[in-house]
């Protein structure tokens, strides 16, 4: 369909000047993109199999690897300067100064630090460009560029729309698609799940979200028949018609980071484009998503990820990602498909202008932006991409991330969902006594936060539940969930898995001793609202401060007796570890 965007492909985006005048910094970016692409990584793929899906299989016992972890190195002893931030900043994780945390397990969203390859990569292009051109107003090589390899990673049929953030994106894609009149506002949305700020988006243009998955249990994940947790079941997808949209959001974050399978996307995508609905794909995860896919699905095992990501986004009609999630520090992006079977020419060139203008309005740089983002910025998330498109380093990573629960489900017993970006606790598990409405979640990521200056976010019932207070004054919860999820999201190329397992199996040490299971105080959200932000920069209260600090002091002496030991001998169990 023929209309005025910014399209991914070359050979229909830019005059032959203007190729011309890029074709020494594009080849360059090609050539990196290329070899990258063809790195594969077969064991990397059978442990990410082993780690994932088959340590749940019955009678499949844990093997534990051999490896020294040093021990007290990061001396997580509390301190009273630690205790006076977290009491300063009323108990939310998001206001504690990254300065005190030794581990940072927040997000993994622009959390990465870069890799050798890719400040290489980063200080090559700088020297083939020069600096008034790497920053320039408009028109700037990185720019260009930056489409080439979006449309390199994901396909040559889109118009492509850089943005700071993949909130932005979701947030300009809505406001667009209800302008151009796509969507409606009062119609529903149906998802897997949303994330809950793209939920709170959602609802904010006047639309409604429905989710078709329940989100997980300890129990329903290591008893699953299948590993494609983060799947619509066909069936209950089958009984919707009242909708405008399907979202599907790959990887399943708030689910447990869950994958989605390429057969359960190209289903529904068939059947919502039979309804002459909108498909929508979330793909902030999109190529940890396809590591799964190829390491699960036999069908997909010969294919490359970049392949794989190319049959996900061909179904869809839009899409928005978050480079902050692919090894960058900045960026996200709209991908508006050129052949989709929904929009119509004149619907596509409407987004078109409604998210240009939009650029403009809110973030500069003209007509034609490229929303604020910086030429650097831009060179960064091509380098971002370029660790994406390698097997290896998306399988190793997300190896990183299942052993370690692995290791902390099987050692220590504790309640742990694994994801491809981070570990879910059931928080309401660890701390037995401690009522919902008083934060189980938050509770233990305060006591995570004073005891070893590790900070996660609590994705369960301060987001899913629907906390409100009845007519008699009592808390209640429109939704029942299965766990009120602490997610600990591990950075990419941050932590090796050595220091993950070191401060982490202090934690299970602190389970194990039984510490946590008699707690029941919690904590006390003041002016609560439920609106999917309050977590971002709500306000708590200690219900019980003698309580909190008896446990920050049982904990330290915990961390001391293990800190102590010149060898933590794990010689002697099933597992046969040794720690340092």
């Amino acid at each position: 369909m023929d209309n005025d965007g910014e399209r991914c492909g070359t050979s229909t985006a830019d005059s032959t000047n203007e190729m011309e005048a890029c074709t020494v910094t594009w080849n360059f970016v090609e050539r990196q993109m290329v070899r990258s692409d063809c790195v594969r990584d077969d064991q990397a793929l059978r442990d990410l199999k082993k780690y994932f899906w088959q340590y749940r299989e019955p009678g499949v016992m844990f093997e534990c690897e051999k490896m020294v972890m040093p021990r007290g190195k990061l001396a997580p002893v509390p301190s009273n300067e630690s205790v006076d931030h977290l009491s300063l900043k009323n108990f939310n994780p998001f206001t504690i100064p990254a300065s005190y945390l030794n581990f940072d397990l927040l997000s993994d969203s622009g959390t990465s630090s870069l890799t050798n390859e890719q400040v290489n990569f980063k200080e090559t292009y700088h020297g083939i460009v020069p600096s008034t051109d790497v920053f320039s107003y408009a028109g700037s090589t990185p720019t260009r560029d930056l489409r080439r390899a979006a449309a390199f990673c994901f396909g040559e049929d889109f118009n492509f729309y850089p943005t700071l953030q993949g909130r932005a994106s979701e947030k300009m894609l809505l406001t667009g698609l209800v302008q151009a009149g796509v969507l409606a506002p009062g119609t529903t949305i149906l998802s897997n799940r949303p994330y809950g700020t793209t939920k709170g988006h959602i609802m904010a243009h006047g639309l409604t979200v429905k989710e078709l998955l329940p989100l997980p249990s300890i129990e329903s994940y290591y008893s699953a028949q299948d590993p494609f947790m983060g799947d619509i079941n066909t069936t209950a997808f089958d009984a919707e018609c009242d909708f405008s949209c399907l979202l599907m959001t790959i990887t399943d974050n708030e689910g447990g980071g869950q994958p989605v399978s390429l057969k359960n996307i190209e289903f529904l995508a068939r059947k919502t484009h039979e309804k002459n609905k909108l498909v929508w794909i979330d793909g902030c995860r999109i190529y940890e998503n396809a590591c799964f896919i190829k390491a699960l699905d036999p069908e997909c095992k010969d294919k490359s990820l970049r392949d794989i990501v190319k049959d996900i986004v061909r179904v869809a009609d839009v899409v928005t990602v978050s480079f902050k999630k692919m090894y960058s520090h900045s960026g996200g992006g709209i991908f508006v498909n050129r052949r989709s079977k929904v929009l119509s020419a004149a619907q596509i060139h409407g987004l078109d202008v409604l998210i240009k203008t939009q650029t403009t309005a809110y973030y500069g740089n003209g007509y034609n932006s490229y929303s604020g983002l910086t030429g650097d910025g831009m060179i960064e998330i091509m380098s971002g991409l370029l660790l994406c498109v390698n097997e290896s380093v998306v399988a190793r990573r997300i190896n990183d991330v299942c052993y370690v629960s692995s290791f902390l489900k099987n050692m220590y017993g504790m309640p742990i969902i694994c994801g491809g970006h981070a570990m879910y606790l059931a928080a309401d598990q660890v701390l037995p006594n401690v009522k919902t409405e008083n934060c189980p979640a938050e509770y233990l990521n305060a006591i995570l936060i004073k005891c070893l200056s590790i900070r996660g976010c609590g994705l369960g019932y301060s987001i899913h539940g629907g906390r409100h207070i009845d007519k008699s004054g009592n808390v209640c919860f429109s939704n029942a969930l299965p766990m009120d999820s602490l997610r600990l999201a591990i950075p990419r190329e941050v932590h090796s898995r050595e220091d993950l397992l070191y401060v982490l199996s202090l934690l299970g040490e602190v389970y194990q001793e039984g510490i946590l299971e008699n707690l029941c105080a919690g904590l006390n959200p003041e002016n609560y609202v439920d609106d999917c932000f309050y977590h971002f920069e709500g306000k708590y209260t200690l219900n019980d401060r003698v309580e909190f600090d008896d446990t920050v002091n049982r904990v330290a002496k915990v961390i001391d007796s293990v800190n102590s030991k010149s060898i933590y001998d794990y010689e002697n169990s099933p597992y046969n570890c040794s720690i340092l």
